[in-house]
């Protein structure tokens, strides 16, 4: 599984299972000289007792993700702890602040006496997802945006008295979330939105601004598990107000369609969730049964959202890379493959791609005018980039991919060793057209092999990838679609052909 899914994946495990460690002024300071008067949360996960296989057994099996995918984010999520704990690293803080907009958070590793910095640093060093470029940054180890590590650098530190309030009022019994809102940003909210949308229930933003001074989330780790929640009000009455507007927001989120959608359960799911008002308090604690009821469901969704949203990062990156070629090459798209004289396939479109992906040096290694499974260029399967890694651990080290092409007389790619011309020969629109797709485990094939999956317009879903609950496909736009596993026939025959001259239907999106 390629990197950043791992990581995002062990800190979605973190979770419901880490463990307690310190004290809250403790935790306040180690993460002070990164806070700014735009920070807004803060999320401290302790990693050395998380154990993926418990977890995955607690709040599996995933939607859409089977058995064995389920073993594969366990073996990847374990590999990188092992690897974590074994650097010397401990507990990871994730750091929200509006200046880091749209790419926070940043996440911060203490050094621990004797840990291995460099190591540490290793396991972020990643060029996509949230936690880009891990390096030493002080005496922590920074991963996140560059603009954000550059911030840090100069960055004057703001006090932040109110973190360590927060962190105090869960205890040291599990993760702890706090949230701080900066005082500008709540002048600026009630001036700008003086009514909350209908979507969360409506009424003065007033009854949130002076409802939430700071709000705290406690958990402790199985095999007893808890929840605390404790929101600071301006006063009582503050309290009491946005205890009412609380349980107008729950009803109303529970009404959208796209709520329900991803959570089916959403009325169970919040039926414990009722504050007690305590003075200028709201205080929550659900128990061992209400916490893992609360928590399964969303640790699921966690998980098809991360891998649906790596599936999704690496085919916008190979659609993109593929229109940049056509433009070098007077809009003419790869074919699936170069020929030799003989009209035999030689290397796959995606081999061709690799001067796009920041892969010159590995395309030179290669032997074009010979074909994929030479003595020479069959040593480069092992050497597959992180472009064309899936979620399956054992497909990656085999150097096999999931990201193919769809082909057919109709699709984007035809199997002729001239490939269309772009947009050209897309009548139906670039937007309305599926130019690569998510591939079943079974249909993966080695990367540099010229083979990709033959579509049956009779059965258009045959051989298509559901490891993220439903169908992830890239459109000759660059854009990225999930699909529902229920969509019709005629619909993805549509977003299939070029030019059907055919409409998708509504069950398209």
């Amino acid at each position: 599984m390629h990197k950043p899914l791992a990581i995002a994946l062990t800190l979605a495990l973190a979770l419901p299972v880490a463990a307690a460690d310190g004290d809250a002024g403790a935790r306040a300071r180690t993460i002070a000289p990164f806070l700014d008067e735009q920070t807004f949360a803060v999320v401290r996960l302790d990693l050395t007792a998380v154990d993926a296989a418990a977890v995955l057994k607690e709040f599996g099996p995933f939607g859409g993700i089977d058995a064995a995918g389920a073993k594969d984010l366990q073996t990847s999520a374990d590999g990188w702890l092992a690897d974590f704990k074994k650097a010397g690293g401990r507990d990871v803080y994730l750091v929200f602040s509006l200046a880091d907009t749209p790419d926070f958070p940043f996440l911060i590793v203490p050094l621990p006496d004797g840990s291995d910095a460099k190591a540490l640093a290793a396991l972020f060093n990643v060029h996509a997802g949230l936690f880009q470029g891990g390096e030493k940054l002080g005496d922590v180890v920074f991963a996140g945006s560059p603009v954000a590590r550059d911030r840090l650098r100069s960055l004057k530190p703001a006090e932040r008295p109110e973190l360590a309030r927060a962190l105090a009022a869960v205890g040291d019994g599990a993760a702890q979330m706090a949230i701080i809102p900066p005082p500008h940003l709540v002048r600026v909210f009630d001036e700008m939105m003086p009514v909350l949308p209908k979507e969360v229930g409506g009424g003065s933003s007033k009854t949130l601004t002076r409802g939430v001074k700071w709000a705290a989330l406690g958990l402790d780790a199985p095999p007893k598990m808890a929840l605390r929640l404790t929101v600071q009000s301006a006063d009582a009455a503050a309290a009491r107000a946005l205890k009412g507007a609380l349980a107008k927001a729950l009803k109303a989120l529970g009404e959208q369609k796209e709520v329900g959608e991803a959570l089916p359960e959403f009325d169970k799911i919040v039926a414990p969730l009722t504050p007690q008002v305590e003075e200028d308090r709201l205080t929550l604690a659900l128990d061992d049964k209400e916490t893992r009821r609360l928590l399964e469901p969303l640790v699921q969704h966690a998980v098809r959202v991360a891998a649906r949203n790596e599936y999704s990062r690496h085919l916008r990156d190979l659609v993109i890379g593929l229109i940049n070629d056509a433009d070098l090459h007077k809009g003419r798209l790869w074919a699936v493959a170069n020929f030799d004289k003989a009209g035999k396939p030689l290397l796959s479109w995606r081999v061709h791609l690799l001067p796009y992906l920041g892969e010159e040096k590995l395309y030179k290694e290669f032997h074009l005018d010979e074909p994929w499974d030479s003595d020479h260029n069959k040593k480069l399967i092992a050497k597959m980039p992180s472009a064309f890694r899936g979620i399956s651990p054992k497909l990656n080290e085999q150097g096999k991919t999931v990201y193919l092409a769809p082909v057919g007389k109709d699709l984007a790619f035809t199997g002729d060793a001239v490939g269309r011309r772009f947009p050209h020969d897309f009548a139906d629109g670039t937007a309305n057209t599926i130019l690569l797709v998510e591939a079943d485990d079974a249909r993966a094939v080695e990367w540099t092999k010229p083979e990709d999956l033959k579509i049956d317009l009779d059965h258009p879903s045959a051989g298509l990838g559901r490891q993220s609950g439903g169908f992830v496909f890239a459109m000759a736009d660059a854009s990225v679609h999930f699909v529902k596993p229920t969509i019709s026939k005629e619909t993805l025959r549509a977003a299939f052909t070029v030019n059907g001259g055919d409409i998708l239907g509504r069950d398209w999106d």
